[in-house]
């Protein structure tokens, strides 16, 4: 890949930061997903079912926060 080509999937800072099509997905099936979670915890209270809530939340947690910086630097438009 060029430097040129390369240089624009990244955002501009000066550009306008309102919320791609793909990151406002993202923070649906964020939501949808963490609904879920709190249906499993509140179906299953005992500490297994903790334990593993906990384990899908910590994972839930790191997808969110990556998508949430690499949308942040990248263009979702362009690929």
């Amino acid at each position: 890949m060029t430097r040129i080509a390369a240089n624009a999937l990244v955002r501009d800072p000066e550009d306008s930061q309102s919320a791609s099509y793909l990151e406002l997905f993202f923070d649906l099936a964020s939501i949808f997903a963490l609904t879920r979670l709190s249906r499993y915890l509140l179906m299953h209270p005992s500490p297994h079912g903790v334990l593993r809530t906990l384990t899908l939340l910590a994972a839930l947690w790191w997808v969110s926060n990556v998508t949430a910086w690499s949308t942040g630097w990248f263009h979702p438009a362009i690929g």
